[in-house]
């Protein structure tokens, strides 16, 4: 099937003629096996973007085209930009590592067309190399934006002034934090030793349960629906598995982050309209919860949705 026709394929699956391909996005399936080519503008873009959020789309087809006769397996390949060390490539690297390492291997269904690519990632765990992430330098009521020009940092301020529903859905700890940082350097926190996009990049909400898990938040304003909130929770869970790991170590100790005994990660979706669809976009399907949670169980991760009402009311989901 040719792009086209895989789209319409999956129209028809789930009863929706409004889905779109990004017209950057390489997409091809022969046998069973569906190819995905991002461009060189694609592997630098954001990560949420829909040209740059291969995550998304390869387990939100998986799970919609998996039936009980035929399991597709998936392969990506990019076109590298001319400097490999760009901070948003170096990101896309590492994001390509994680996936790879969760959903490939030997007994996998995904696999990189050519895996000497990912010889460019700085970010290796090699004895000698050593990684850190920068920490929040505040917490709590400090940590409120207080810049109202924007709908998604006002929805934040409003669930940090008044925590206690989120708190009690998932059973965590007050406090509810927000703005994680998830810069990562070599050595020491400096600019000019950063190895991903730093300065704005970071967790949206987070907070440690009465289980000790850390839950992770990250939160879209309704007008916010694109599939690529997949690809950037992907990221920040794995890139925090890494630090409770001390495979990435953090500024400044935090130990609390560090002690933790899994990842909670959720897809916080703000919803005062009625929508077509379960859930944040409408090839999300449940069953894209159900590969990462069956893939990432053994890691002690699991992900979730939870739609918070015209009152910013949470109710979960899954």
């Amino acid at each position: 099937m040719d792009k086209l026709q895989l789209l319409k394929v999956l129209k028809e699956r789930i009863n929706n003629r409004a889905i779109r391909f990004p017209a950057n996005l390489g997409i091809e399936e022969n046998n069973n096996i569906v190819r995905i080519d991002l461009t060189d503008s694609s592997v630098i873009a954001n990560m949420q973007t829909d040209d740059a959020a291969f995550e998304s789309w390869i387990l939100c087809m998986k799970a919609i085209l998996d039936d009980n006769q035929t399991e597709y397996r998936f392969a990506l390949d990019w076109n590298p930009p001319v400097d490999l060390n760009n901070k948003h490539y170096q990101r896309f690297l590492y994001r390509v590592f994680k996936f790879n390492t969760i959903f490939g291997g030997e007994n996998g269904w995904f696999s990189l067309v050519q895996n000497n690519q990912l010889n460019d990632l700085v970010i290796q765990y090699t004895p000698g190399n050593h990684f850190v992430m920068n920490s929040p330098t505040s917490n709590g009521t400090e940590r409120i934006n207080v810049e109202m020009n924007n709908e998604e940092n006002m929805l934040e301020n409003a669930i940090i002034q008044n925590p206690t529903s989120l708190i009690n859905l998932c059973n965590i700890r007050p406090p509810l934090e927000r703005q994680l940082p998830v810069g990562v350097f070599r050595d020491v926190v400096a600019t000019v030793n950063a190895i991903f996009p730093h300065g704005h990049s970071a967790i949206d909400l987070w907070g440690i349960g009465n289980d000790n898990l850390l839950n992770i938040f990250e939160l879209k304003i309704e007008t916010n629906n694109g599939i690529g909130v997949l690809s950037e929770l992907f990221f920040y869970t794995m890139l925090m598995d890494d630090v409770r790991n001390q495979r990435i170590n953090l500024q400044n100790g935090a130990n609390n982050l560090v002690n933790t005994e899994g990842i909670v990660s959720y897809i916080l979706e703000q919803r005062i309209q009625q929508r077509n669809c379960t859930f944040i976009h409408p090839m999300i399907t449940e069953g894209v919860f159900v590969l990462l949670n069956n893939a990432l169980q053994a890691h002690n991760i699991a992900f979730g949705s939870i739609v918070l009402d015209e009152t910013n009311n949470p109710v979960r989901i899954i």
